[in-house]
């Protein structure tokens, strides 16, 4: 029997100050927290992202601009990731993480705040379920193909040839993951 989790993920009004945005018609912008560790190596910062994801229906403050960002989870389809990943530093979270089976689902979910679309960005018709103001909404799924629990984390040697190499975990200097999750 497959199981799953959910997690609690993304930019909130705690880290950086801001919910990310959900538009009438139900599509949404997925912007992490903040990174809040020293890296080894350069992450991207919220202006990289917003290079990619295009213009968001709020400004945000030119200090933040330039502020890292900690983007986990990673998907394939977002602007600066090749794959799917999932790597958590809290014993709480990673017990139950370290779990979970090929094939099991890893849910992430975050807080919204309901916007109107930026000027010129077209989208469908409205639905019925966003919340008037903000919620809580389901962002993303993957299944599980790989974890590293605790013991294997602190023995990867070779993040890349695990293919964990771009996680923000595996950035951080040093490195703090108790456990780490490949999905496709």
């Amino acid at each position: 029997m497959a199981r799953s989790i959910a997690i609690n993920v993304a930019a909130n009004t705690n880290l950086p100050g801001f919910r990310g945005p959900i538009y009438p018609d139900g599509s949404f912008v997925y912007v992490p927290i903040p990174e809040r560790e020293p890296t080894a190596e350069a992450v991207p910062t919220y202006a990289d992202l917003l290079d990619g994801l295009g213009p968001l229906p709020f400004s945000v403050d030119d200090d933040l601009l330039d502020r890292r960002v900690h983007l986990d989870p990673e998907f394939a389809e977002y602007p600066t990731c090749s794959q799917y990943t999932y790597g958590d530093e809290h014993g709480v979270k990673a017990g139950p993480l370290a779990e979970l089976q090929p094939g099991d689902s890893l849910y992430f979910y975050a807080t919204l705040s309901r916007h109107e679309p930026p000027e010129g960005i077209d989208t469908g018709p409205a639905v019925d379920w966003i919340a008037p103001d903000w919620g809580a909404y389901l962002i993303g799924e993957f299944r599980v193909d790989r974890v590293y629990d605790a013991a294997a984390c602190d023995s990867l040697a070779d993040f890349e040839s695990h293919g964990v190499a771009t996680n923000a975990h595996c950035k951080r200097d040093p490195f703090d993951a108790k456990v780490l999750v490949v999905g496709t």
